[in-house]
């Protein structure tokens, strides 16, 4: 996959990557967040995170299969909005969308 972005800050550094053009614009976000990822699951602090055309889509469509939301759905301040599951092992999902601008 190709690299489109990555980052290495305190407690947080991840990478963006692009499986390529056949795909659509799908981008998979691997992060290190030492305060977000359930602890004691390996991998260990680290959480996926996929982007989407509708999160509010995405999160109402999970529950209404049963699936648990472990973060609610939210907007953050660098401009995604976003919630959380996590897999049977503990494995933190993430899904967003960007915000878009008004």
């Amino acid at each position: 996959m190709k690299v489109v972005t990555s980052w290495d800050e305190h407690d947080n550094r991840g990478t963006l990557l692009s499986p390529g053009e056949k795909v659509g614009s799908a981008v998979i976000e691997v992060i290190e967040l030492g305060h977000e990822a359930v602890p004691g699951v390996r991998p260990v602090n680290v959480a996926l995170s996929i982007e989407v055309d509708d999160v509010d889509r995405w999160h109402d469509q999970l529950i209404q299969i049963g699936v648990t939301i472990r973060r609610k759905l939210e907007d953050a301040p660098w401009g995604h909005r976003s919630f959380g599951i996590d897999d049977p092992d503990g494995f933190r999902i993430w899904f967003y969308a960007d915000i878009p601008n008004k």
